[in-house]
């Protein structure tokens, strides 16, 4: 009790409080563990990536900086295993790079070094490639060594990575099936397999002996070569056998195929099928079709107007040997006609009216598909990995309009050409759906097809992606319809669909198909000219599409 008589309480804390003030310690204490734990985690995956890239610099280093100092004449694969290449420099010096599994070790020359613990080699994967067009003389080949080190705390690759240009006229390097010395002498072809254009001559690059002391023959007169190219397109063999006392001690086989790079396809109203003769890059190119025209009086009289313009597309692409594709060139839509109404064209026009003097139909798109059949196949147009949309057809009445021109990710919209300016011009297709159709009667663009102007003096939509929607006629009010959009798989700012049609917001197409170095190009501005040098401003007439072979990979 305290002075004033109250009793003080000095009992103790009970038990639960006890329970609880532990408790929340206890918490605490194991939120800093955690905290502790996890720091030191990045301390060491910081210094474990850290270690792991300077190892990777030093490997990378070794190799980078020996294939710089000489030119490469020979590489081939060592006799002792998978895992070891051989490198024949122009002074026949000689060094081989190696990589043990079991022992995680890598060597190249007289470097020896051990992977950093923990981690381990991938998958090999050696890429040779030939860019055709390169000028005579020059380096026009790349061979590519990926020996990936992975280690499983660190996301990431750290192995090596060198890239080698060199010309197939002078190395031999593209063949590293072949083993390195044997017991005899052994030949060694440069350039390997060999791409000759149509229209141009097969030239020998030659070949090295390589004696059995290591020093190297070029072009040695015992080789006896077998077989011969042709002026023909196909696949032409040539054997080389390297002869001693009559007797074949060495023997390669040059494969020698005979191509044109350049595949040009115009209209036509059916698929056009290609098939790659080589494993390579390829460059697709594509034009889309343009609009019908129409005349600017009813009556059939005047110059006519031009319908919209074709847009452009390209890309690069990496294809195996013997993989079809399938073409299909877009068609010009027709002009507007009183006593023959403008018709739907091939691969997705739509079609113009039919009162008077109608509008033009709208132009076809062209396009890439991976599956063939009749152009408005669903399943065709859902496996079209590139398209290049066609532009709507110029409408009738007072002053023709222009028809919208063909987009690049949405279509051009529909113009007025007489009547109120409250009149609804139709839109562009776009990369989720079909344009509108304008008042009064124009259809509405769908996936791959362009809408009908179903009333009147308006004009179809063009072929795409979506294709455009279709123009209208309404109380003296007249508009052209919208073109179509274009689509591009890998292209940013595409939305491809899946296998079913529902849209996946990613750019690339369901099938994983997709393109590099991509171009896309509307119709209302400068692009390359398909039938011809320089460059048009949208494409005329009916569409057209280019395939360009731009190097050979093995």
């Amino acid at each position: 009790m305290n002075k004033n008589g109250i009793i003080k309480n000095r009992r103790g804390f009970t038990i639960v409080e006890l329970t609880v003030s532990f408790s929340l310690t206890l918490v605490i204490v194991l939120i800093l563990f955690q905290i502790v734990l996890n720091l030191k985690e990045l301390y060491v995956k910081d210094g474990l990536k850290t270690e792991l890239l300077i190892k990777q610099g030093l490997m990378t280093k070794k190799v980078a900086e020996s294939f710089e100092e000489q030119k490469i004449k020979i590489a081939a694969k060592c006799q002792t295993g998978d895992n070891c290449l051989s490198f024949t420099f122009e002074d026949d010096s000689v060094k081989t790079l190696s990589f043990d599994k079991v022992s995680n070790t890598f060597h190249y020359g007289d470097y020896t070094t051990k992977l950093v613990s923990g981690s381990s080699y991938g998958k090999v994967k050696i890429t040779n490639e030939t860019f055709l067009n390169v000028e005579h003389g020059k380096k026009d080949s790349m061979i590519t060594i990926d020996i990936p080190v992975t280690h499983p705390l660190v996301k990431g690759d750290y192995g090596v990575r060198v890239v080698y240009l060199y010309n197939s006229l002078e190395s031999s390097v593209g063949d590293l099936n072949i083993s390195d010395i044997e017991t005899t002498e052994q030949l060694f072809l440069k350039g390997n397999s060999q791409i000759v254009l149509q229209d141009k001559t097969y030239t020998e690059p030659g070949y090295y002996v390589r004696k059995k002391d290591g020093s190297t023959v070029e072009n040695d007169s015992r080789v006896k070569i077998i077989g011969s190219v042709g002026t023909a397109s196909g696949t032409y063999q040539l054997i080389y056998n390297l002869v001693e006392d009559g007797k074949t001690i060495s023997q390669r086989t040059r494969t020698v195929i005979k191509i044109n790079t350049n595949n040009n396809f115009d209209y036509k109203s059916s698929e056009q099928e290609f098939t790659t003769p080589v494993k390579g890059s390829y460059k697709f190119e594509l034009w889309g079709a343009q609009g019908g025209s129409s005349y600017p009086n009813t009556n059939g009289t005047g110059t006519l107007v031009a319908g919209g313009k074709g847009a452009y597309t390209s890309g690069i692409m990496t294809l195996d040997a013997n993989e079809k594709v399938y073409i299909y060139v877009g068609e010009k839509g027709y002009n507007g006609s009183a006593s023959n109404p403008a018709t739907d064209t091939f691969n997705g026009g739509g079609s113009g009216g039919n009162a008077y003097q109608g509008g033009g139909s709208g132009g076809g798109a062209t396009d890439i598909r991976l599956v063939n059949g009749y152009w408005n196949d669903t399943m065709g147009l859902r496996s079209r990995i590139m398209v290049a949309a066609g532009g709507a057809g110029a409408s009738n009445y007072t002053n023709a309009a222009v028809g919208g021109y063909g987009g690049a990710l949405t279509g051009g919209a529909g113009i007025l050409n007489s009547g109120s300016a409250s009149h609804t011009l139709a839109t562009g297709g776009t990369q989720t759906a079909g344009g509108k159709g304008a008042t009064n009667n124009g259809g509405a663009g769908i996936f791959g097809i362009g809408g009908n102007s179903e009333a009147g003096h308006g004009s179809g939509g063009g072929g795409g992606y979506y294709g455009g929607g279709g123009g209208g006629y309404i109380n003296s009010g007249v508009s052209s319809g919208a073109g179509g959009s274009s689509f591009i798989s890998g292209h940013n700012g595409c939305n491809a669909i899946d296998s079913t049609g529902k849209h996946t917001a990613s750019p690339v197409h369901y099938s994983g198909k997709k393109f590099t170095s991509t171009s896309m190009i509307a119709g209302n501005a400068s692009m390359p000219n398909p039938r011809g040098s320089g460059n048009i401003t949208g494409n005329t007439g009916n569409g057209y599409a280019k395939i360009t072979l731009v190097s050979i990979i093995s």
